[in-house]
């Protein structure tokens, strides 16, 4: 299977505003920044979020959309989980060990949560309601699994209209959840979150992409209106929308999904096609931007670690670097790491338990 050097180009683009703003997010802890206060540009990385759960759904189409049976269900979940978990799994416990050594006073109940909710990423058991994030960001792991669960399903099913049935299932699901949600618990929110579209959308455009329904005209269309979403975001969108970390809420959900999983549909979509047309070849295959989505899911795991590090170690130091100064400086410094981490750490790992899928993933 061909792989999409646009797919890892749009891995690298949102794998970087998300570790920028969580350099922001980490300079804070040493005052006010002036980038802090520009605009959105404290929370807009966040949207990266979304680039990667409708690519998710892409990449679920464009790898296993034929696959078909018990067998192939399977596969499917046991492809996902080895690619996904096991890496998931090194990088949250590396931040549980060492927080739990650097951070004597933690919180044991929060060890044992984040570890509950590593473990059981669905919402299914009542102390789940105070969803304890181990990796800062890492709430999309929970809807991911459950986009998974429900496209293995019609796997099982040998069902081969599985946009169809997903789409239809996931619309009816978010339109019952404005109604029901406000008389049952958080399982019902969480199962009937509009944030599942985004995933959905991702494998509406594997399909548009398979049936070669966008032309080159629209797909350029379609990253012009995506950039300028974002520009508009960036200056005069709503922060809100980006601090959301799967709250719950269905109607500020709807409107994230809106405002921010809309750009990234319509970027995805007509960045595929312009690959898929032979434009801008020279930026989907720069050398950087491979290296870094190659790298995006170490880089988004242990950023984190290498900022609580950085943080204990100044703090007991006594160093005080002018929070605009740390961003510049720490940036690079996390994105080495994370590049580091993939070669060292994600590579060497998934050589170990032999991940060897049945259809390139491009993941």
């Amino acid at each position: 299977m061909k792989k999409l050097f646009s797919i890892q180009a749009l891995r690298a683009f949102a794998i970087l505003i998300i570790l920028y703003t969580g350099t922001l997010d980490f300079a804070k802890t040493f005052g006010k920044s002036h980038q802090q206060q520009l605009f959105s540009f404290r929370y807009f990385g966040y949207m990266g979020l979304d680039i990667f759960m409708v690519i998710a759904g892409f990449m679920a189409g464009y790898a296993f959309y034929q696959y078909n049976g018990k067998k192939d269900g399977l596969e499917f979940l046991k492809n996902r989980f080895l690619r996904v978990n096991i890496v998931y799994y090194a990088g949250a416990i590396i931040y549980l060990v060492l927080i739990c050594f650097l951070h004597p006073h933690y919180p044991k109940v929060m060890v044992t949560a984040g570890l509950r909710d590593m473990l059981i990423p669905l919402r299914i058991i009542d102390q789940q309601q105070q969803f304890f994030l181990m990796l800062e960001d890492s709430w999309s792991f929970s809807f991911l699994w459950y986009f998974y669960l429900l496209f293995a399903a019609t796997i099982f099913f040998k069902i081969e209209k599985k946009l169809l049935v997903l789409g239809v299932l996931l619309i009816i699901l978010s339109i019952i959840g404005f109604f029901v949600t406000p008389y049952f618990d958080f399982r019902s929110k969480f199962y009937t979150s509009p944030i599942m579209l985004e995933f959905l959308a991702g494998l509406f455009v594997y399909w548009l992409y398979r049936e070669q329904k966008i032309s080159k005209t629209v797909a350029i269309v379609f990253v012009i209106l995506a950039i300028g979403a974002y520009i508009y975001n960036l200056f005069l969108g709503n922060k809100d929308f980006f601090k959301s970390k799967g709250d719950l809420d269905q109607i500020f959900e709807l409107k994230r999904v809106l405002m921010l999983g809309l750009p990234a549909v319509l970027l995805v979509a007509g960045s595929i096609v312009l690959e898929q047309k032979g434009i801008l070849s020279g930026l989907w295959n720069n050398k950087f931007l491979q290296l870094t989505g190659n790298a995006s899911f170490s880089i988004f795991l242990i950023y984190p670690t290498v900022f609580f590090l950085i943080t204990i170690s100044y703090l007991k130091l006594g160093i005080s670097i002018n929070p605009d100064l740390l961003i510049l400086l720490h940036y690079p410094i996390a994105y080495a790491i994370g590049i580091l981490f993939h070669k060292k750490v994600e590579l060497p790992l998934l050589s170990f338990i032999e991940f060897k899928p049945r259809l390139y993933a491009n993941a």
